[in-house]
């Protein structure tokens, strides 16, 4: 049989490519090009995940019912070709709640059916569709490592148009290779069966709850350390991007130890770690106020992100076997649920000090590690 492991390998690093050059960027964006309000900021972070949620979980349902998820893919990849030429031609605060941000919403959806195709793929061709998804979460990472300097460089020496060129051409790549992708058989599920499936699992409901209150702490910092950076620290506008840079590249080895030791330890002691070291971080990030600490502190988001953001998605797919589309997208829209509040929290900030919107983080970070500890572990890590 053909081997179809490097077509997931480049989808994997162009869809997170092009979102790694321009999520960076955009609180900057928002604030110095279209001059909008803190206010607007907030509202802008918190639409943007509420439709990223609605298409990708039901995308997620379609594709578990039989649609092929190559098609899926491809319309995805093409509305983020859209949103990013709407930019470029028409920079204006109207179309970016009315076309942009629904658009980029429907981007995302490819995100979550690379991997769910990645997941049927891999349990029924390869040895370990755990090592294999990690490897191209490890892909989807290092995308992270490029992404954030190369989109400030950009923006800082060129211009933010030349930002949007970029992304438009990742996901127009990305748009044309998706036809490449296997189509792989699978049972087809009722929509019935996959929702008394959901529902009925306390585990899932429990772990949906904890990845969303972690998430919201994380967003909390993702979204406002660029401002809290340049604007409060008055610090050299290149250090956000060298922050999330470093931070994906220590995902990267993280992430493989962690796979390895799941089969030994489980998913859950991997996951626990992870949200406390979201819980330390957060406390320590109101301390932070020179470059060097904020070199060094980078390790712990890279810790939560390899543990509870990689390790999360095969949690979710352990327990629900049977409809991995779903699955993958409940884990990507706890997440970006989690945005959803989290990207409101830069309202807290009062004239350009964030500090509060961290203690905040802590708390939450807290409640959601206490939400895992209920969520049961999964029978067997495939």
């Amino acid at each position: 049989m053909k081997d179809y492991r490097y077509i997931y390998i480049i989808m994997a690093l162009l869809i997170p490519t092009a979102a790694s050059v321009v999520s960076p960027i955009m609180a900057l964006y928002l604030t110095d090009k279209l001059h909008l309000s803190t206010s607007l900021i907030s509202l802008y972070y918190v639409i943007l995940p509420i439709f990223m949620v609605v298409t990708t979980q039901i995308a997620g349902k379609i594709s578990d019912m039989g649609f092929n998820r190559s098609r899926i893919i491809a319309i995805s990849a093409s509305f983020g070709v859209i949103a990013n030429a709407f930019f470029f031609y028409i920079p204006s605060v109207w179309l970016l709640f009315l076309v942009v941000v629904p658009c980029f919403s429907l981007a995302q959806v490819g995100y979550s059916q690379i991997f769910a195709s990645a997941r049927e793929y891999g349990i029924k061709h390869l040895k370990s569709s755990i090592n294999f998804t990690t490897t191209l979460r490890a892909l989807a990472s290092l995308s992270w490592v490029m992404g954030p300097p190369v989109a400030y460089f950009l923006v800082v020496n060129i211009s933010y148009e030349s930002l949007f060129v970029s992304c438009g051409v990742l996901y127009f790549i990305a748009a044309l290779m998706s036809y490449l992708m296997p189509k792989v058989e699978k049972e087809k599920h009722s929509s019935e069966s996959q929702k008394g499936e959901i529902l009925h699992n306390k585990s899932v409901i429990f772990l949906f709850i904890s990845v969303m209150v972690m998430f919201t702490s994380f967003t909390g910092y993702a979204s406002t350390i660029p401002l809290y950076i340049t604007h409060e620290l008055k610090l050299p506008e290149e250090l956000p991007g060298y922050v999330y840079s470093l931070a994906a590249f220590l995902e990267i080895p993280i992430m493989f130890l962690a796979a390895r030791l799941s089969k030994r330890i489980g998913l859950k002691k991997i996951m626990v770690a992870g949200g406390i070291t979201l819980f330390i971080f957060m406390v320590m990030l109101p301390l932070t106020t020179r470059p060097l600490m904020f070199m060094l502190i980078a390790i712990l988001p890279a810790f939560f992100i390899a543990t509870v953001n990689a390790m999360g998605m095969v949690y979710f797919q352990e327990l629900l076997p049977n409809i991995p589309g779903q699955a993958t997208s409940l884990f990507l829209n706890a997440c970006v649920s989690g945005q959803v509040v989290g990207g409101a929290l830069i309202g807290i900030a009062d004239n350009n000090h964030y500090s509060p919107i961290y203690m905040v983080d802590a708390v939450l970070a807290a409640i959601g590690l206490l939400f895992l500890i209920a969520v049961k572990k999964p029978k067997e890590i495939r």
